[in-house]
């Protein structure tokens, strides 16, 4: 079950998020994770603390619907006693999900009812959604229940008691809200928020509606100064199929480049193979290199890691890392690497001692187990675990497949242990982690399985790596509503596959129309700090994903679209290698095939059009910094608008196949200053990216 337990308060009546609690009946079950859309369907991020009989978890939530249910250590689901369900794909089967009904229900009755409602005028300014330093502005957000307010003015005083007033834009409106957003140039002391309500004007202040009293923020988080990786161009590198260029250090039993689809196993990629061609980087353009992982491990993705604090002897050594890291940043590319905090392999050296002291090892609490003690496997289960860790933990024996782990594990493979991150001293090994590597000079990490790991551990990794400073990094993965984590807070960024799936749906599959895309992509821009907002990894392809030119059916008029929306929206842009020439592959292990690198072989039109991409981004900064203002201009068509000072860089897209075919835009649709009614574009391609500065109104520059 769940309730409402209150809302989040600042001064005295704004309201933010809502306080929940998940309960259920946890009797004969060794441990419980509340499990939903909030946690990527992924248990981890929340474990449900025992109080008797009864397991807990709570959280804070914007009004929604949430499906949740709970699950144990070996992935079996409880459902609850709230009658409200759904079916749903878990792993690979069909559950009920009990709904959370978090304040829609009331909101829609608020709605209904008309007048005016102030608990819904909302406004937080310790949270970076609402009030952000950003580079040399303050971004100020405010929303409030649709159609309720008119107009927004908010007047800020700076710290030598200048006096303006800044009107609000309303740039988004959803169901339920309207959105307006501005930003002061100054530095800000305290503001207070006039509401035009149609019949009056009142003031919105500490205390909230009607209250005259101003708003002393006495944080503001943000960043005062350009950092490089608001915007930035990543190049994602799985370093086993990339390129060989030391065959001494190779693994035995390579398998083929040639075979198709790829199977699993090891080409032989290594870290000199990423030294030698960071001169294709170059070229290309790119300002980020992230690697996935490089750590010792029996696998030839690395996922399931067995030393944390050495480089896999396959694909060199740490000098090795050092000279990547030197020639990297001498073309001004940063370096990111891959954490895995959420698992390890088994052949890890804390588990090897688990295997011989048991319960007595200090390291028994590192991790989770189902058992209370080692003395309760079986003699099969033993002598079957032992032939796994003496084998280096390269192949699940088949007998121990049969088997369920006895620890708790990644999506139920013996290859991977979960650890414990209530337990201060994994806390402590992943600082320590950072602090080794981030020592050896690379620019951030990445973290594997976010979403299943509690909040407080991914704020400890963060904190660590900032103490080597504001231009360190942490790279999220979260698989599904990134706007449900505290993106600005305990990181800056993360994947955003929520771009990558509605994307999908759009372009691809036909799913949604353009006017739920764009509210899709508003509401993540509207629920996320500016800052992180700018800096979101976009991707149209991954380690995890299938080959974007194979999804696409080798579309390559639709790729073009699709990549151009890329570097044209909010965000910083990805490549996932051979992406840019054209490779194909299916699903996990096929999209991993070897880079291609016979340059007759590349696809020169994708290629050539991902450098001008790449090129344009880099030369007009409201790409890389601006502000989004997104419209839907008809079922299939949208306009995404980048905006600074007085450049406006806008993007039309169409997924309608139609060769010859022109658009044409009011000015007042996308809210630009242009002195005629209307202007044509030019669609036959499916995008045009235009450019327009209000200094010269008349003049709209063709930029693709």
């Amino acid at each position: 079950m769940y309730e409402i337990v209150d809302r989040e308060r600042s001064g005295g009546n704004r309201f933010g998020r809502y306080i929940v609690r998940f309960y259920t009946s946890c009797v004969g079950v060794k441990r419980l994770y509340l499990v939903s859309s909030f946690t990527s369907y992924i248990p981890g991020r929340f474990v449900m603390r025992r109080s008797g009989d009864i397991c807990d978890a709570w959280t804070r939530l914007w009004e929604g619907y949430y499906p949740y249910f709970f699950v144990d250590s070996l992935f079996d689901v409880y459902e609850d006693d709230n009658p409200n369900k759904i079916e749903m794909n878990f792993l690979d089967r069909r559950i009920k999900a009990s709904i959370a009904d978090v304040g829609i229900e009331r909101l829609k009755r608020s709605l209904e009812e008309g007048g005016l409602h102030p608990d819904y005028i909302e406004h937080v300014e310790t949270d970076p959604v609402f009030l952000s330093r950003y580079i040399d502005k303050i971004v100020i957000r405010l929303r409030a229940l649709k159609n309720e307010v008119r107009d927004v003015d908010v007047i800020a005083i700076d710290y030598e008691g200048g006096r303006r007033i800044y009107n609000m834009e309303k740039f988004f409106t959803d169901d339920y809200y309207d959105y307006f957003e501005t930003y002061v140039n100054k530095d800000l002391a305290r503001y207070i928020f006039t509401l035009d309500l149609g019949n009056k004007k009142v003031f919105y202040g500490y205390n909230g509606f009607e209250d005259t009293r101003y708003i002393e923020p006495r944080k503001i988080f943000g960043y005062p100064r350009k950092t490089w990786w608001i915007g930035t161009i990543y190049y994602l590198i799985f370093p086993d199929s990339f390129y060989n260029a030391d065959p001494n250090n190779d693994p035995p039993n390579k398998i083929s480049p040639e075979i198709i689809p790829r199977p699993r196993g090891f080409l032989g990629g290594d870290l000199k193979g990423v030294i030698e061609k960071i001169d294709h980087l170059k070229k290309l353009g790119i300002e980020a290199i992230y690697m996935t992982p490089i750590h010792l491990s029996p696998s030839y993705h690395r996922y399931d890691v067995s030393d944390y604090f050495s480089i896999d002897p396959y694909l060199g050594d740490e000098n090795d890392l050092k000279r990547l890291i030197e020639k990297a940043h001498l073309e001004d590319i940063k370096i990111i690497i891959d954490l895995v905090p959420h698992h390890a392999s088994p052949c890890i050296k804390e588990m090897i001692e688990i295997l011989k002291e048991g319960k007595r090892s200090r390291f028994w609490r590192w991790f989770r187990f189902i058992i209370n003690d080692l003395d309760e496997l079986d003699e099969e289960t033993r002598e079957l675990f032992r032939e796994f860790i003496l084998k280096r933990c390269e192949e699940v024996p088949e007998k121990l497949r049969e088997k369920k782990p006895f620890y708790e594990t990644f999506l139920g493979t013996w290859r991977m242990i979960n650890w414990n991150h209530d337990e201060e001293e994994v806390i402590n090994f992943f600082r320590a982690y950072v602090r080794y590597w981030l020592s050896l000079g690379i620019d951030g990490l990445r973290i594997d399985v976010a979403h299943g790991i509690p909040d407080h551990s991914i704020e400890n990794i963060f904190k660590e790596l900032r103490t080597f400073g504001e231009d360190k990094i942490l790279i999220l993965e979260i698989m599904n509503d990134i706007t449900n984590y505290e993106l600005g807070i305990n990181s800056v960024l993360a994947m955003n596959y929520d771009l990558y799936n509605m994307s999908l749906r759009f372009f691809i599959n036909k799913e949604i129309d353009a006017y739920e895309y764009v509210k899709s992509l508003n509401k993540i821009y509207s629920k996320l700090p500016i800052y992180t907002a700018n800096s979101l990894y976009n991707l149209l392809g991954s380690h995890d994903t299938p080959r974007i030119y194979t999804v696409i059916n080798k579309d390559i008029r639709l790729l073009k679209i699709m990549y151009t929306l890329l570097f044209i929206i909010y965000g910083s842009p990805s490549i996932y290698y051979g992406d840019e020439i054209g490779m194909e592959g299916g699903g996990d292990p096929d999209n991993r095939r070897a880079m291609i690198w016979d340059e007759k072989l590349w696809n020169r039109e994708i290629y050539e059009h991902i450098k001008r991409l790449i090129k344009l981004r880099k030369k007009f900064e409201t790409l890389r910094i601006g502000f989004t203002r997104l419209y839907p201009i008809d079922r299939d068509t949208l306009v995404i608008k980048r905006f600074l000072d007085e450049e406006s860089i806008i993007g039309v897209f169409t997924r309608e196949n139609i060769r010859r075919r022109y658009l044409v835009i009011k000015p007042s649709q996308i809210k630009i200053k242009y002195p005629e009614k209307r202007f044509v574009i030019d669609l036959r391609e499916g995008y045009r990216v235009l450019r327009h500065r209000s200094s010269r109104p008349r003049d709209v520059e063709v930029l693709l």
